[in-house]
């Protein structure tokens, strides 16, 4: 079973480390957009996603073989991720004999991670509550309707995980996959 907002894959490349690198300090924002190379990756994604409605804009932090990487806001380049769902990558580049593996693992950020945390306990302890108060009061339906409530919550809760986090990690893939950092690209 995978934990909710948290993914891991691998990507593979014919790139070198080094190369994996240029590439994703050439198609990110590095310099808080300020600098030429910046506005040009700006520019960029304005052009190359201009008919599908989605930013594609990427502020990386690249170190020696890990880098963090994470979708930025459409109006504000030096900005965090506004978005719950937008996904933190952490990536992790292994050199092969035919090139690289790309460790990436997604999470939340820590205060949505807490933040769900505290919200799902709380929600769980209370219903858990009514349902075992309810069974010792011999008030049935009222545990009944505790379980009924706790339905739509897990619901909910796998929801968001799915459509919200999941759909920002294969916005995330996808710009991989068109900066050519996967075994087909480059």
């Amino acid at each position: 079973m995978r934990l909710p907002f948290y993914f891991t894959t691998s990507v593979t490349t014919k790139l070198s480390d080094e190369q994996v690198k240029a590439v994703l300090y050439d198609n990110s924002i590095t310099d808080n957009g300020k600098t030429s190379k910046d506005k040009k990756v700006t520019a960029w994604n304005k052009e190359q996603f201009e008919g599908t409605q989605k930013n594609y804009l990427y502020r990386a932090r690249i170190k020696q073989k890990n880098f963090k990487l994470y979708r930025i806001p459409e109006d504000s380049v030096g900005g965090k991720p506004s978005n719950s769902f937008n996904p933190l990558c952490f990536g992790k580049i292994y050199q092969r004999s035919d090139g690289c593996t790309i460790k990436l693992t997604f999470r939340s950020a820590i205060f949505v991670l807490f933040f769900m945390a505290i919200w799902t306990s709380g929600a769980l302890f209370g219903i858990l509550g009514i349902f075992i108060h309810s069974l010792n009061q011999s008030k049935y339906q009222d545990a009944l309707l505790a379980l009924v409530f706790a339905v739509p919550f897990c619901l909910g809760f796998w929801l968001f995980d799915k459509f919200g986090f999941k759909k920002e990690v294969d916005r995330t893939l996808f710009f991989f996959e068109s900066i050519g950092l996967t075994k087909n690209g480059r």
